[in-house]
């Protein structure tokens, strides 16, 4: 199910079937099961695979020793560790902000840091901060990086038809293709 495929289509298959091409070292993983089973020491190791559809995900790999119909063999065990992942990256992330936030001289030097950080989660060409000042009702934009669109140069009225404007008012993720 991880991979997206049938039970039959593994069948006859090596690892280099789910393994995301250039991202593995799969003699390097050969090696990990080779010592498991002289040691009988379980030992885990990030292995990235491959779906079906060609999406790339990162799963975390432990192998221990088993014996099974009596022989001894090797059992992996597979977990796809996209979340855990993504929620470590972004815990990381809140604390380079958190941390660029005390370090840095300027505002425009933390809005720059931010976007950078942001930068390594996701592609992030096109960013910017909007600040929303409630008494005025209105949204400014302090930084501003678009490649098609120039910054405003004035504060805007939050219900002026912004995209920004409506996702503050809102107040959740949108996602637009």
């Amino acid at each position: 199910k991880m991979y997206g495929y049938q039970r039959e289509e593994f069948k006859g298959r090596t690892p280099e079937f789910v393994s995301a091409p250039g991202m593995n070292d799969v003699p390097k993983c050969m090696e990990i099961v080779n010592r498991v089973y002289t040691t009988g020491v379980p030992e885990r190791f990030v292995f990235w695979g491959k779906r079906k559809n060609g999406d790339v995900f990162p799963k975390d790999i432990v192998c221990s020793k088993g014996h099974y119909f009596g022989q001894d063999v090797v059992i992996t065990t597979a977990r796809d560790s996209t979340d855990r992942r993504r929620a470590e990256q972004t815990q990381a992330a809140l604390y380079h902000i958190s941390e660029a936030a005390h370090s840095v001289e300027t505002l425009d030097d933390l809005f720059l840091r931010i976007h950078q950080i942001i930068g390594e989660l996701l592609p992030a060409r096109n960013f910017f901060v909007a600040l929303y000042d409630e008494r005025k009702d209105e949204l400014s934009f302090p930084y501003f990086v678009d490649e098609h669109d120039p910054a405003p140069v004035e504060a805007r009225k939050l219900d002026d038809g912004t995209l920004s404007g409506r996702l503050i008012r809102l107040g959740q993720a949108l996602l637009f293709t």
